[in-house]
């Protein structure tokens, strides 16, 4: 009877009593409502080669209906918590295969983020007690403003505005970091060799050092000015993996993993 309402992607909250024995009361339905920007957020990664997987404490059933509105690619590839392997490496080879893990629990959680963190650096979002395992074994933990304060407290960022649409901005302003730091280095090892050149070159002419300390700070300040001016976005490829509320398409569970 309730299978046609797990199909179209609708939550079953069963209320019963129990005295001498258990007896069942009612069925809730309830229908999730999917965020406009559910759809957008979820093309950007896909444009960009993003592998998306999604942990759920749901019925894998239920999440995989969800999905199948927004057209997500492998909505049907889907496991069980309690069918995971229980052998490690064959437990690597099944994240791998799958894109929605269902029923989860905190082990559960755990054992696929170290799973996923043989070829990947991983992050994980959460804001659930039940979240806590994962975001510490990620590489790096993400959690949600409205989460319990202990998700936050052993998260290494908050997204404060609980909006799963900023991940887009969040993407390119850490290329943007990485980009920059790299020309960081660049500039420093071209300052630092040329430096060295010409000490060389003082002391085989028997020559005074041609500039003076406060030169060399001038023209490392005037370079680092025209470099923000020019530098560019750096291309990164991640994975995210999402525990979804998709009522308001806020997330329990997220991983971002950098190739």
């Amino acid at each position: 009877m309730l299978d046609k309402y797990v199909k179209k992607g609708y939550r079953i909250i069963t209320l019963a009593k129990e005295k001498n024995t258990l007896e069942i009361l009612a069925f809730v339905i309830i229908k999730d409502n999917i965020r406009p920007t559910a759809g957008d957020t979820l093309r950007y990664f896909k444009e960009q080669s993003v592998e998306i997987k999604i942990i759920s404490g749901d019925n894998p059933s239920t999440v995989s209906n969800i999905l199948r509105q927004l057209d997500f690619e492998g909505y049907d590839r889907y496991i069980e918590g309690k069918d995971l392997p229980k052998d490690y490496n064959e437990l690597v080879e099944v994240v791998k295969e799958k894109t929605i893990f269902g029923r989860m629990t905190p082990m559960h959680k755990q054992m696929v983020i170290k799973a996923l963190k043989e070829n990947n650096t991983v992050g994980m979002i959460g804001d659930g007690v039940n979240d806590i395992l994962a975001l510490k074994e990620a590489d790096c933990g993400i959690a949600l403003g409205s989460g319990v304060s202990a998700a936050r407290s052993v998260a290494d960022v908050v997204l404060k505005t609980d909006d799963f649409s900023v991940l887009p901005s969040i993407v390119n302003e850490g290329r943007r970091v990485v980009n920059n730091i790299e020309r960081v280095a660049s500039m420093y090892l071209i300052k630092t060799t040329y430096s060295f050149l010409l000490c060389l070159l003082s002391i085989g002419l028997s020559h005074e050092y041609p500039f003076y300390p406060i030169q060399l700070s001038l023209i490392r300040t005037n370079y680092i000015v025209d470099w923000f001016d020019d530098c560019l976005r750096n291309n990164t490829m991640f994975f995210i993996i999402l525990d979804l509320d998709f009522s308001s398409f806020t997330c329990n569970s997220c991983c971002i993993f950098k190739k």
